[in-house]
């Protein structure tokens, strides 16, 4: 097998090497994190005949229609043949006897879930949908945007949103509280934010005195993929804690 490094010479590394220094780095910073404890949620991983295994929370339900939920639990068991895997970014949908393949299995979600506190509406008008989106701010050190949307009179509707949940994988972005509060629950792909906007909402948002937050801060950069990011964050905790040496090897 050939592996090839990354260097100043613009060598790229391989793509399971990548995968492999991912997983050491992971599993080193989580040892590194003296006191540090995390309340690890339970997922499931649900295998299907055609191979593929769904990661999530799921919930058997009676049909695909908006009140399935509600009414999965009045019905029973054999009343319930839809499975639907919430995996915090999309929900997939799956006919139980003719889709799965075996039981799910419970496993740990250790990823990095960051919470931000936000002035999200305690009541307000439930939203189901929206219209058409017309155009979106970046998110700014408060991890707070406006989204424009056309509204019920074909007018600009202005929704200022915040993130109030942020993982590797997803952020939740809520509505906020404004003269006309509604309760809007968004999840987009972290992908989607980019690495200056992370970098400034954390700084605002995480003690700078505190090394078990700021290393909370490169664990998240490292589980979204965003090496540099990781080790730039890294590299800024080394500088400014020097009693914290013992996680130079990992730069």
């Amino acid at each position: 097998m050939k592996v090839t490094f990354s260097n100043s010479d613009g060598k790229q590394m391989s793509s399971r090497l990548r995968e492999v220094l991912a997983a050491i780095l992971l599993l080193v910073l989580a040892v590194s994190i003296v006191g540090q404890s995390a309340l690890a949620h339970a997922e499931q991983l649900i295998s299907l005949r055609n191979g593929m295994v769904l990661r999530g929370i799921y919930l058997e339900v009676p049909s695909m229609n908006q009140n399935a939920a509600s009414a999965a639990g009045e019905s029973g068991i054999q009343n319930r043949p839809i499975w639907v895997v919430d995996d915090g970014l999309r929900r997939t949908y799956v006919h139980r006897r003719g889709m799965v393949a075996a039981e799910p299995r419970d496993v740990p979600d250790l990823h990095e879930r960051i919470e931000f506190f936000q002035p999200v509406p305690d009541g307000g008008e439930q939203v189901a949908s929206i219209g058409q989106a017309l155009g979106v701010t970046p998110f700014n050190e408060f991890g707070r945007r406006r989204l424009t949307v056309r509204g019920p009179s074909g007018s600009p509707f202005p929704i200022l949103q915040g993130i109030t949940e942020l993982t590797a994988k997803y952020a939740k972005v809520e509505a906020l509280k404004t003269d006309d509060s509604i309760n809007l629950d968004m999840r987009i792909a972290t992908s989607s934010i980019s690495s200056d906007q992370l970098r400034n909402i954390f700084r605002r948002n995480t003690d700078p005195k505190n090394v078990d937050a700021r290393l909370n801060v490169v664990r998240f950069f490292a589980e979204s993929e965003r090496y540099a990011d990781a080790r730039r964050e890294l590299v800024r905790i080394l500088d400014e804690f020097p009693e914290s040496s013992d996680l130079k090897p990992i730069v």
